[in-house]
């Protein structure tokens, strides 16, 4: 008996042969979040979860990996520039599709005889996934290699454009850098937010506004823009607040002009040389170690390290450039959201280089399934992690302190700073609904860029075919920062749907949206707890039954597995059938967000 997996989106061809398949009575076993035919089945959520978990584990085991005189990631450091855990969360994403696949066939396999897989391109069979039952039994059909987007000479003009005017500006712009003391990376995409203390609307960082608004003696920003993707079909837009200064010039400093100062610098080039020079002579010890030393699975993931050597020079530069310009200064701390990439975490050590408190900042979920914030004892040891962390809430503690061995006293509880508008903006709520509209029912779907096709469709298709005939509902669509130029492809889905009462927005401001919204729909998204620290009811649609964070175990979401049960949801909702559940509510707020009272930014500030 031959039984098909799915894995891969499907081509046209592809969907009427499966469909054929099925119709003869073979079985059909589906990727979660792959659409197909009405017989097939899913392969198991805890069969995936186990998959990355491995993953995870076998990259931190190979990290703590003795090569003879001491382990791989200390190995992997080159002058307290810590490589390894530089690039383990991207080697993580890389190889994630290729360890689930391959578990996913040994597993089958046990069971059938014989199997066709649709997989993607690139993918590799390993020992994992081959059995004693030969190749013959295997039927892999590899999707052809995606072309890469061309070359974008655009994004490289407005790129150069850039960086030189931030780096010109920075040349007559004064900043007393001297009487500063304390340092906020400041990296984020500027969306729609609100002056802590005027709750006028502003454009700025989402995560640490109330930072900048606090505007504390001794602050200083550095402002840093992620660098574009050359081969990308999104634009690199020369934004206006780029340049103005945001209303801080007299206490920020461009990145581009550190890293530009450090260009010029000759020590700074030639330490780059030889830092380069000793990462090769580490790279080629580690590709020579005896192969009884590693498993095949190991030696992929350090092929697929090896693969990323341009980045890791780069991070190598940067972090001299960045080292360069701290040495000349006393700082005492330095802080920032995602403390755990690369591009923050070379500055974060450079500063640490120069004695500086390293300080991080939660801006997202934390859990089994974020490598980054995973590490060994070895790695708290060696003092990896940044010297604290400041988390939303002591479930967040308790996770660090317990499965993430952060060393105790390392992490403390302060709550979400940008909850801290939450209690005067719920008191303004009927001034925002006013403003958005008059329609007795307001809805806000807050989208994300799911990766796989279908599954985004699907997901935006039924929730605007959810309002197709809700004529008294007003339908806002909150697009995720990551398709803030996405627009068009939701409207086309909307009118598809038959809804005409969406309105796709980027630039409006979420908590504006909750505060006055009646009901909060989406998948997996953060905002699902913000609604919560609102108070308004909400659905998670999720027709896998994954419940990724927990929102529905933990009592303050209503789970929707398909269209048919989210018009239900809505409709319970809408006539007042169904309402929140107040003690989960404050019970989730206690554990995940500590106290929605306004001090969260106080707190923060009292670690700084």
């Amino acid at each position: 008996m031959e039984v098909i997996l799915i894995l891969r989106q499907l081509t046209d061809a592809e969907k009427s042969d499966v469909q054929l398949a099925e119709a003869k009575g073979t079985a059909v076993f589906v990727m979660p979040g792959l659409l197909t035919g009405p017989d097939a089945k899913y392969i198991p959520e805890t069969l995936i979860k186990e998959a990355a978990a491995d993953l995870i584990s076998t990259i931190k085991e190979l990290g703590d990996k003795e090569t003879g005189h001491t382990s791989l990631s200390r190995l992997l450091t080159i002058e307290g520039v810590p490589l390894w855990h530089y690039q383990r969360f991207r080697v993580f994403f890389l190889l994630r599709s290729d360890w689930i696949i391959n578990r996913c066939i040994a597993y089958y396999r046990k069971e059938y005889p014989k199997l066709k897989i649709y997989t993607p391109s690139g993918f590799t069979l390993n020992e994992q996934a081959n059995t004693e039952q030969g190749d013959d039994s295997l039927d892999v059909n590899q999707s052809r290699t995606v072309n890469k987007s061309p070359f974008n000479i655009r994004v490289l003009f407005n790129y150069v454009l850039f960086f030189k005017l931030r780096v010109l500006i920075s040349m007559f712009r004064r900043v007393n850098i001297s009487d500063k003391s304390n340092v906020i990376v400041d990296r984020s995409i500027r969306q729609v937010c609100r002056n802590l203390n005027t709750l006028e609307k502003k454009i700025d960082n989402f995560n640490l506004y109330p930072l900048f608004d606090s505007n504390t003696a001794g602050q200083l920003i550095i402002s840093e823009v992620e660098t574009p993707k050359l081969h990308s079909v999104k634009p690199f837009k020369l934004w206006k607040h780029y340049f103005n200064g945001e209303g801080r010039k007299d206490r920020t400093v461009y990145g581009e002009w550190i890293l530009f100062k450090g260009l010029l610098s000759s020590a700074v080039r030639g330490k780059y040389k030889s830092l380069k020079s000793q990462f090769e002579q580490v790279s080629n010890e580690v590709i020579s170690l005896p192969q009884t030393m590693l498993t095949k699975e190991e030696s992929k993931i350090l092929k697929t390290f090896f693969s990323l050597k341009k980045s890791s020079h780069f991070y190598l530069l940067k972090h001299l450039c960045y080292y360069n310009f701290f040495r000349k200064y006393k700082f005492k701390t330095i802080c920032a959201i995602d403390e755990n990439s690369p591009a923050t975490r070379s500055i974060l050590d450079a500063a640490r280089k120069c004695a500086v408190k390293t300080i991080g900042i939660q801006h997202g979920n934390i859990g089994d399934s974020q490598p980054a914030y995973l590490y060994s004892s070895k790695d708290a040891a060696n003092k990896v992690m940044t010297d604290l962390t400041l988390t939303w809430g002591d479930y967040f503690t308790g996770f660090l302190l317990s499965k993430a061995n952060y060393p105790p006293g390392s992490v403390k509880t302060v709550g979400q700073m940008r909850s801290d508008l939450i209690p005067a903006m719920k008191a303004r709520s009927a001034e925002y609904r006013k403003s958005i509209t008059d329609s007795p029912f307001l809805v806000v779907f807050a989208s994300q860029p799911i990766p796989d096709a279908d599954f985004r469709h699907k997901v935006a298709y039924d929730v605007f075919k959810s309002f197709s005939k809700i004529r008294d509902a007003k339908l806002i669509v909150k697009l995720h920062p990551a398709e803030r130029f996405d627009a068009d492809y939701y409207n086309s889905i909307s009118l598809e749907a038959g809804c005409e009462n969406a309105d796709i927005r980027y630039e409006i401001d979420l908590y504006e949206l909750l505060a006055a919204a009646d009901l909060v729909i989406t998948c997996f998204s953060t905002v699902g707890s913000e609604a919560v620290y609102f108070g308004k009811p909400l659905i998670i649609y999720d027709p896998f039954n994954e419940d990724l964070l927990k929102y529905v175990s933990e009592g303050v979401a209503f789970q929707a597995t398909g269209l048919q049960s989210l018009q239900t949801l809505v409709e319970k909702i809408r006539t007042g059938q169904l309402a929140i559940d107040d003690e989960k509510y404050s019970g989730f707020i206690r554990k995940y967000a500590f106290a929605i009272d306004g001090q969260a930014t106080y707190r923060t500030l009292e670690n700084l």
